[in-house]
């Protein structure tokens, strides 16, 4: 099948089959079915949340098959999200708004107008080093209603709660991610099936283009939510499955899955988790993880980093779910170890720990703690 799939899309630059991610024969295999339509995935506390967006429910699946409802209603949520300090973000339809899930089980909104007009339905979000959000706004949860703003939009929410509008010429635009080096944006427009990109310094954004386009497929298939690894290739849901882009735009690959692919994100290994249509279901990649790090991992969290961007010093706080021997790495953005600190024997809880960033250079920054048998990592930035 995906040799068919390839040679439909051999309109667009294809590379050679070894440089795709996807091992020779590797098929999505369905973990969860039997849903409306699913959306929003990201791991979280040791297993995987996702959307139900017409059942107004976001649901929980862990290793094994388990699935159990997480949160009810959800204001019809899309996509989903951690902060900074680890706490669930939803874009919520039927709200309007994107909020944020309390350690309480409370919502509290963190944004739902700009300029004094309610936006249409905050669809997907992509969570900045810095702290900041940055969100698409369509009008699909509208569901022909019309809208107060009159545009679709491409937002940032600054850490002061400041909402900024970045873009609003895309026509219902759809998933947002960073570059590895946070350099660039991306953002997929839905009816136009395109990936565009964007220069992004200082929270603004430049120099907008298509980057990709996917093609073929059903009329109701969109481009939409994405995915990125710490090589810069990007994993997009679209017409047929999911494509596989090289950093330069290449095509690399093409994975049928079955039914209407919406999403995906990365497990805490080399795995990719795909919501598509009324199921769920994940992909082995050969040596790929993603841009934004390993979070919770076997009981082993990187719950934050502050200040964030850090300057000097910064206290990196992570817990762990049992006692363990750990090691703290710094890495910067070519994946080279500048900083080794043995922890020691943490016992299960909470851990600040202070890290001396002095002599590092300006940039993106990977901390990464481990016990030998699993780590955990998180994205931070260095002025």
């Amino acid at each position: 099948m995906r040799n068919c799939l390839l040679a439909l899309a051999a309109l667009l630059p294809l590379a050679a089959a070894a440089q795709s991610p996807v091992p020779d024969g590797a098929t999505p295999q369905r973990i969860a079915g039997g849903f409306q339509f699913t959306e929003g995935p990201v791991w979280y506390d040791g297993g995987l949340l996702f959307s139900d967006i017409p059942g107004d429910t976001v649901y929980r699946w862990t290793e094994g098959g388990s699935v159990e409802v997480f949160l009810r209603p959800s204001q019809k949520s899309n996509g989903l999200a951690l902060d900074a300090e680890g706490r669930l973000l939803l874009a919520q339809h039927q709200a309007q708004r994107l909020a944020r899930l309390g350690d309480d089980g409370v919502e509290v909104s963190v944004a739902d107008t700009y300029d004094g007009d309610t936006f249409n339905s905050p669809n997907d979000l992509a969570v900045h080093p810095d702290g900041s959000i940055y969100f698409t706004d369509p009008t699909w949860g509208l569901e022909g209603r019309p809208s107060a703003l009159g545009f679709t939009g491409l937002y940032r929410l600054g850490p002061d709660g400041t909402v900024s509008l970045l873009a609003d010429d895309l026509h219902q635009p759809n998933g947002v991610a960073f570059s590895p080096d946070l350099a660039t944006l991306y953002v997929t427009t839905s009816d136009e099936r395109t990936v565009v990109a964007y220069d992004l310094a200082d929270g603004a954004v430049s120099n907008g283009r298509v980057f990709a386009r996917l093609t073929g497929g059903m009329a109701r298939d969109a481009a939409d939510g994405m995915a990125i690894d710490e090589q810069g290739r990007l994993y997009v849901a679209g017409p047929r499955g999911i494509w596989v882009f090289a950093p330069d735009g290449t095509t690399l690959d093409v994975v049928d899955v079955p039914g209407q692919t919406t999403n995906v994100t990365f497990g805490p290994d080399t795995t990719l988790y795909i919501t598509s249509g009324p199921s769920v279901y994940r992909l082995a990649l050969a040596g790929a993880t993603s841009a934004e790090g390993r979070a919770d991992v076997g009981g082993l969290r990187v719950a934050s980093v502050y200040p964030n961007p850090s300057s000097g010093r910064a206290t990196v706080v992570l817990t762990s779910g049992e006692p363990r021997r750990l090691t703290l790495t710094l890495t910067d953005v070519l994946s080279r170890t500048v900083l080794t600190l043995d922890l020691g024997v943490r016992e299960r809880g909470e851990h600040p720990v202070e890290v001396n960033l002095d002599g590092l250079a300006s940039g993106r920054y990977v901390v990464r703690v481990s016990d030998g048998r699993v780590d955990a990592s998180r994205v931070f930035i260095v002025r």
